[in-house]
């Protein structure tokens, strides 16, 4: 069995010609990069998305301390300050 498969392309480079097993090859590569982009992406997404997750935690952290600070009456907030920091962790 011949494998007749042929792709050609003409650039500004000049006329390329690729037969039989060269096409198969250069579909795996092409695969093969596209795959690691992929991770590669992924990988950087996993990044920014724990980053943005310790970000939120401390906002809501900081907002939970906010609001006992607010429960406390005036006079005492400064003493309560490492209270509310105790308990919001």
């Amino acid at each position: 069995m011949t494998d007749e498969t042929e792709v050609s392309a003409e650039t500004a480079l000049g006329k390329f010609r690729v037969a039989g097993k060269d096409v198969s090859t250069l579909a795996t590569i092409a695969n093969l990069i596209l795959v690691v982009l992929l991770l590669l992406l992924m990988w950087q997404h996993i990044g920014h998305a724990d980053s943005y997750s310790r970000t939120l935690q401390d906002m809501v952290q900081a907002m939970r301390e906010q609001n006992c600070l607010i429960a406390i009456p005036e006079a005492q907030r400064e003493a309560k300050a490492d209270f509310c920091k105790r308990i919001t962790k």
